[in-house]
């Protein structure tokens, strides 16, 4: 049995057969290094601003560590699509866009010290003595 495969093996077209296969195998990784580009493109774009595949997924995996902490053992990637947490994810990067562009045609700006200074107000944030906490702001974030 080996002999005959050793035979089948060292033949010409079965030579040739593996040479088609290795390059078709290089040129199709090699296409997508070049055609990479067009997924820079936005996954979606609200008003003049653009939903990049970026913001997506930083959005989406916070959301699917909230959802692998609440759940523990009993979390599910495929839970997550069918209950349509992508489609809330996208959903809420619209809606943030909205509100954004919005505020800017209105000319609603918030400064920096003012969402500092509401940050170490809020209590969710406060640690055991009571006062702002870098840690707990963390851990809650």
């Amino acid at each position: 049995m080996m002999a005959s495969m050793r035979r089948i093996g060292s033949s010409i077209f079965i030579k040739f057969l593996l040479v088609i296969i290795i390059a078709s195998f290089v040129l199709w990784g090699v296409s997508d290094v070049f055609t990479q580009s067009s997924r820079n493109q936005p996954l979606a774009r609200v008003g003049n601003m653009d939903i990049s595949e970026r913001d997506f997924r930083m959005v989406y995996e916070r959301t699917r560590e909230q959802f692998r902490q609440m759940l523990g053992a009993g979390f599910d990637e495929a839970t997550l699509h069918n209950i349509g947490v992508p489609q809330q994810v996208m959903d809420g990067l619209i809606n943030e866009r909205m509100l954004r562009q919005e505020a800017q045609s209105l000319g609603i700006e918030v400064e920096d010290a003012f969402i500092a200074d509401m940050t170490k107000k809020n209590p969710a944030f406060a640690g055991k003595s009571g006062l702002f906490d870098k840690d707990t702001f963390r851990q809650t974030l």
